[in-house]
């Protein structure tokens, strides 16, 4: 009996020590806080339409905060909250000074690309295929091409100009800034460049540039599109438009009927309108109504685009659109948003470490001017009028109105890569 009291006694001393453990390595646990693993950056050796899309969406927010900037020091701005910019071709424009360089300068510009460049060769003729790719858009007309302009003090290594010369059409000069008209030049050769689509007549007025500078880094880059059903001119109206400042503006807007992808939530409203050939589309998202476009921006991402264009369904709907036809081009100097981005090596005399490309080299300027053109004008005409127009709207029939500021993409149907990237705050704005 005593025998059988002590091994009870013992089993009760082990089951309480071993409870006691349990309860020990519990606290221990809940003490330590566990690693979160950070996204990796993404390794890229070839170059396709979807490379740079969260790019897209960081340069647009940041283009936007850094005119946001610029209105609130009271200083002058190129842009009145009206976007439009091809994250490819600013994208491109980087790889190709990321294969000259080295070290932070090197690292810098793929901080902001969100992108780790890998072997220079491959990068370089999977870009010059991409390029090639935007020359064959069925739905739209792409001209892109950059200009390097060297004033006196860099040089430039004679291997490296003929290979961005062949793989990137890159315009290199070199010029002394003081007695050549470098505003006249770069007109006219962006002119040449997009002649075969919407074109770019002047950039720059004369002597609006400062003539002191280093280098001089000009990306143009123009879209001409063609709808797949055709707006009829003659139904296009002067409408009311809510800008971005809440002022209601009087607008040319486009009006007719076709067969878009959509999808609405508490947070967006989207469109998928259908451009001509099938394989070009111009997706535009509007803000909730209480939002201004920096407010929906801050959550706006790449995953959100793609996950609503996958939940959008097919609808046949009578569309309200603002012209998106930019009549002149939106001129953009980038150097402070890519410092901001993380490429501000680049941009310093002292720190930019170009061995690869020549010597005492850096960036000074760089500008982009993009233009898009989409025009009533479509591939499926229509005989819509104003009368089932009214009709439609007194029989209460499905709209998508975009009556007030909005952003808008223009995607690639086959890889979702992001073609052009754009607010539109004020459509009566150049």
């Amino acid at each position: 009996m005593k025998n059988k009291l002590t091994i009870n006694a013992l089993a009760l001393c082990i089951l309480v020590l071993l409870v006691l453990a349990g309860s020990s390595c519990s606290t221990n646990k809940a003490d330590i806080t566990p690693e979160i693993t950070p996204v990796p950056v993404p390794y890229v050796e070839n170059i396709t339409l979807n490379t740079f899309n969260d790019f897209a969406i960081t340069l647009l927010k940041n283009i936007r905060s850094q005119q946001k900037y610029l209105y609130d020091n009271g200083e002058s701005s190129s842009a009145s909250g009206n976007v439009v910019i091809s994250p490819i071709n600013v994208g491109v424009a980087l790889s190709m000074f990321n294969i000259g360089a080295l070290g932070d300068t090197k690292s810098g510009i793929q901080e902001a690309l969100e992108l780790e460049l890998g072997d220079p060769t491959l990068v370089t003729e999977s870009a010059k295929t991409l390029m090639d790719a935007l020359l064959q858009q069925q739905s739209a007309s792409f001209a892109d091409g950059y200009a390097l302009y060297i004033n006196e003090g860099p040089t430039l290594r004679e291997d490296f100009a003929i290979r961005m010369e062949d793989y990137f059409k890159l315009d290199v000069n070199f010029l002394d800034f003081d007695y050549d008209r470098l505003e006249t030049r770069l007109n006219d050769w962006a002119s040449e460049v997009t002649s075969s689509s919407a074109r770019i007549t002047t950039i720059f007025p004369v002597d609006s540039l400062p003539h002191d500078t280093s280098t001089f880094v000009l990306s143009v880059n123009a879209v001409d599109c063609v709808w797949d059903t055709e707006f009829n001119i003659a139904n296009t109206r002067t409408l009311p438009f809510a800008s971005d400042g809440g002022q209601v503006l009087a607008v040319p807007t486009l009006r007719g009927k076709m067969t878009i992808g959509f999808y609405e939530d508490q947070d967006v409203t989207c469109g998928f309108l259908p451009l001509a050939g099938g394989k070009t589309t111009l997706a535009v998202f509007i803000p909730p109504e209480d939002d201004t476009i920096e407010k929906f921006l801050t959550d706006f991402t790449n995953e959100n685009i793609q996950r609503w264009k996958l939940l959008s369904y097919q609808k046949e709907k009578w569309i309200y659109l603002p012209k998106i036809n930019f009549s002149s081009p939106n001129i953009l100097e980038l150097s402070e948003v890519l410092s901001q981005m993380g490429a501000d090596e680049m941009f310093s005399e002292q720190l930019a470490d170009f061995s690869n490309l020549g010597n005492n080299f850096y960036v000074n300027d760089f500008y982009a001017a993009s233009q898009i053109r989409i025009t009533e004008t479509g591939e499926n005409p229509s005989d819509i009028t104003a009368v089932d127009i009214t009709r439609a709207n007194n029989n209460g029939e499905d709209f998508f109105i975009v009556g007030r500021s909005f952003v808008f993409v223009l995607l690639d149907e086959e890889t979702g890569g992001i073609l052009a990237i754009g607010t539109l705050a004020n459509p009566i704005e150049p």
